[in-house]
């Protein structure tokens, strides 16, 4: 349900959820008590001549409690520009409304402005991507903000800062406990058994063809059958030499993308958890200020 109230401060004339018991006014952005701003509304529309405003007899004093008017020159110099932008960040529209909050900012420095640059870049606190660029805003914000005004930030966004801190922190616990890949490559078993084949076969053709040599009186197709062993130990041997040189070759072409990789996740790992970190910060930053 929502009902009409209207601001002591400079006269605006909005509607507020029932219930509450205070609010921001659209058009001094100020937070005001919602009790009075009822008492204050009732008694303009009864008629009656008393009124929360210091004084009624001054002319300016009294053109400021008329209801508020975006055309009015009286108006505070960023209340447009504040407005505008309040609207604006209700609507999701973020950075339409952070552009606006920057132009209030140059109309006028006041934390509401701050305030809302910082909302605007996190949508509302829920995105710390561009916490970065704006913690000034918060600093000079939450430095000048008053304290029942960041006592009531602190009841709407500390519970939610609360859920994300405790997300995050269990985010960064496991980025810090992933394990690299293996920077080294291994031997395939396939070619370790084929390595291991060819070189025993090697020692049996060459020692057979050396015993078989060796005996000086042995038939002649004893002393042919060792030469041709000792032949096909030598092809062995080669083979055996240009395999591990070939295999050597490939294990380091696969050890040095192995360790690029390596590398490459570590250093993603590594801005992963400074990224963290970084959230973790400006979280328990926001807090320290909002819950005290």
């Amino acid at each position: 349900m929502k009902e009409k109230v209207r601001c002591y401060k400079c006269g605006k004339e909005f509607e507020s959820a029932e219930g509450m018991r205070s609010d921001i006014c659209p058009g001094c952005m100020s937070f005001i008590d919602l009790p009075l701003a009822r008492k204050a509304y009732l008694e303009r529309q009864g008629g009656q001549k008393e009124d929360l405003l210091p004084s009624r007899e001054s002319p300016s004093e009294a053109e400021e409690k008329q209801p508020f008017s975006p055309l009015r020159e009286s108006k505070p110099p960023a209340a447009g520009a504040l407005a505008d932008a309040e609207k604006l960040l209700e609507a999701g529209v973020w950075s339409a409304a952070l552009e606006e909050f920057y132009k209030a900012l140059q109309e006028k420095d006041c934390w509401q402005a701050h305030w809302g640059v910082v909302r605007a870049a996190t949508r509302e606190l829920s995105d710390f991507s561009a916490f970065p660029s704006v913690r000034e805003n918060a600093e000079a914000a939450l430095d000048t903000m008053p304290a029942q005004e960041r006592r009531q930030a602190g009841a709407r966004y500390v519970p939610q800062l609360s859920v994300m801190r405790r997300r995050t922190a269990d985010a960064l616990k496991a980025a810090q406990h992933v394990e690299p890949p293996p920077a080294e490559a291994k031997m395939s078993p396939k070619f370790s058994v084929w390595f291991i084949l060819a070189g025993v076969a090697f020692m049996l053709c060459f020692f057979l063809g050396i015993a078989l040599l060796g005996n000086t009186g042995a038939a002649m197709g004893f002393s042919v059958a060792g030469g041709i062993l000792l032949s096909l130990s030598v092809a062995l041997l080669f083979f055996l030499i240009l395999a591990g040189i070939v295999r050597a070759r490939k294990a380091e072409r696969v050890r040095k993308v192995a360790q690029t990789v390596a590398e490459s996740l570590a250093a993603q790992q590594k801005a992963e958890t400074e990224k963290l970190r970084r959230k973790l910060d400006d979280i328990d930053f926001l807090c320290g200020f909002l819950k005290y």
